[in-house]
């Protein structure tokens, strides 16, 4: 390749590496620096799952003042699994109706009660189980990500964990 043709070749790639930083900087979404975020949390209700992907609907969390505005409104977020990711969940069995009964938690036709006050276990969790959850009803999820996640479109989980109601056999209404 003769001299000039290199230095072409080389003034080509320099445009379009110029050109690629150029249209990330005018695609991105306006205000936000991924590269500076420190974002360790993302909370909510799980969306679905495809794959090793999964969608939920929900804010992230942590110190307001590593939460730019621009990502402190309710939002999808879509983070991928790893082997490496850890679980945990803790599941709330609601009573039955007669169950409410005998605790006094019932006035008229109407109970009332804290969920504090239900059964609670805190168990290991899993993928497969996260996802046969999500199938019996809604399950709230809380995920870490170690390290940050700087750029959120390109999250891993490290750690997740997750809420499973459990319903009782018989109706909660009298």
């Amino acid at each position: 390749m003769s001299k000039e043709a290199r230095n072409i070749l080389i003034g080509l790639l320099i445009l379009a590496a110029l050109g690629g930083y150029w249209l990330f900087q005018y695609f991105r979404e306006p205000g936000l620096d991924f590269t500076q975020l420190d974002i360790h949390k993302f909370g909510g209700n799980i969306v679905s799952i495809k794959g090793e992907t999964v969608l939920v609907h929900g804010v992230f969390s942590g110190p307001p003042e590593k939460i730019p505005e621009g990502l402190s409104a309710p939002r999808d977020f879509k983070f991928k699994m790893a082997g490496s990711t850890r679980f945990e969940k803790l599941e709330i069995r609601f009573p039955s109706w007669a169950e409410l009964k005998a605790m006094g938690k019932v006035d008229g036709n109407q109970a009332r009660y804290r969920l504090e006050e239900l059964p609670q276990a805190r168990k290991t969790g899993s993928f497969e189980d996260l996802k046969n959850s999500i199938s019996r009803g809604g399950v709230i999820v809380e995920v870490d990500f170690i390290p940050s996640a700087h750029d959120p479109r390109e999250a891993v989980a490290a750690f997740v964990f997750y809420q499973v109601f459990i319903e009782p056999s018989s109706s909660l209404a009298p």
